[in-house]
């Protein structure tokens, strides 16, 4: 499968941002080390270091692979070393310029002793501050170039909600739905994973499927529904539960294509669901259309999430809002490289929503033995409001 590289213009208008950001703030240097960061700024992921200097240009200082970098990335200056002491002796020889200042790096996704290695070996002198908030929000607007990507990875999220309504069928378990899913998703191009910047283990699963009181087991991971997985060293999604008559089953898709990814949950059911299920799903329905109405440039976030919760107090199912008995409060996400990007719709978020970023939202209900319901869509904020990118039908979707 032939993979778009990102275009010069693309990374420089990045890098561009970036400067931007330090001028106005104060920043003489910034090193990236954080693997999404570095594709985002680069073109590629490999084992380096990226220093972007307010003047002149960025360098990618690149263990391995030195070759894929070169082959991938667009950026002019790419040097090959071979381990951390040629790093900081080329960092030197090219930066000598630079005595003094300030140096940005992302405090939230590197090591405490790579920190300390920039500090005492590479720039000595320099104060170091934390970079993450304006890397996350230069990341927040996407191009046409991204948003088409995320298009493409909302589309086949669509094809492949299609094939779970031709696979459910009684007595089909959740781990080998999961895998159907997961190896459709793997021949149309899926990386495997979904990068997630605020997790214990870097990334979730492609695919989470719950069934019945399944989908009300919480798990280590900051969403609404966790999942017992398949053992306690990774205990989130889908276990070994058959699927019954009037479960609901919860297919909640991180779709990938060409680096950028989609986000989409759907409901389906043998037959109908039971109460008082079918009137929560109804519920998240018309929350979902009206926080829609919402997604709209100078809106405040956390005002969409004030929304959704006036919203669920005027229903029978605020406590099962988000959680059940371990909530989250957020109704919504950003997205893009990583699943989890700026903006969260979530409770006193001050971001306001500005065209070209990418939302999911989210609203699901949780029930203590029952499962979960909800539904999940990615949204692309435009000046004319929300544009829908996830298509297949909201549903509940039922199985006869």
């Amino acid at each position: 499968m032939n993979h778009d590289l990102v275009p010069q213009d693309e990374v420089y208008s990045r890098i561009s941002r970036l400067k931007k950001q330090m001028h106005e703030f104060g920043a003489d240097i910034a090193i990236l080390r954080h693997g999404p960061d570095l594709y985002y700024f680069t073109g590629t992921l490999q084992d380096g270091h990226l220093v972007v200097p307010l003047e002149g240009e960025p360098v990618y200082f690149v263990w391995r692979s030195f070759e894929r970098a070169k082959a991938e990335s667009p950026l002019s200056e790419i040097v090959k070393i071979k381990n951390f002491s040629e790093l900081e002796k080329r960092v030197k020889d090219i930066f000598s310029r630079y005595q003094r200042g300030t140096l940005w790096t992302t405090l939230d996704a590197i090591h405490y002793k790579t920190v300390q290695f920039y500090g005492e070996r590479l720039f000595p002198g320099f104060e170091i501050l934390d970079c993450t908030h304006f890397i996350r929000t230069i990341r927040a607007i996407k191009s046409p170039w991204e948003i088409d990507k995320i298009r493409g990875a909302c589309r086949i999220i669509d094809k492949a909600m299609e094939k779970v309504r031709e696979w459910l069928r009684p007595g089909v378990d959740e781990l080998a739905l999961t895998a159907r899913l997961e190896c459709f998703l793997r021949e149309n191009g899926h990386q495997g994973q979904l990068p997630m910047r605020n997790s214990l283990v870097g990334a979730l699963p492609m695919t989470q499927v719950l069934t019945g009181p399944h989908g009300a087991i919480p798990s280590f991971t900051l969403t609404p529904a966790g999942g017992p997985g398949v053992s306690p060293t990774m205990g989130v999604g889908a276990g070994t539960r058959p699927i019954l008559e009037g479960d609901p089953v919860s297919v909640d898709i991180g779709g990938f294509f060409q680096g950028y990814l989609g986000d989409e949950t759907r409901i389906f059911s043998l037959g109908p669901l039971k109460s008082p299920l079918s009137d929560a799903f109804e519920v998240c329905i018309t929350l979902t259309e009206r926080l829609e109405r919402e997604l709209r440039p100078g809106v405040r976030a956390g005002a969409i999430y004030d929304i959704a919760l006036n919203h669920m107090e005027s229903t029978p199912f605020l406590k099962n809002f988000m959680g059940y008995s371990e909530k989250v409060q957020f109704v919504g996400h950003g997205l893009g490289v990583e699943i989890d990007e700026y903006p969260f719709i979530s409770i006193g978020n001050e971001m306001t929503l500005e065209s070209g970023m990418v939302v999911a939202l989210e609203p699901k209900l949780v029930f203590s033995g029952l499962g979960i319901v909800g539904i999940e869509d990615t949204f692309l904020i435009t000046d004319l409001g929300a544009e829908r990118l996830t298509l297949f039908p909201r549903g509940p979707i039922l199985i006869q």
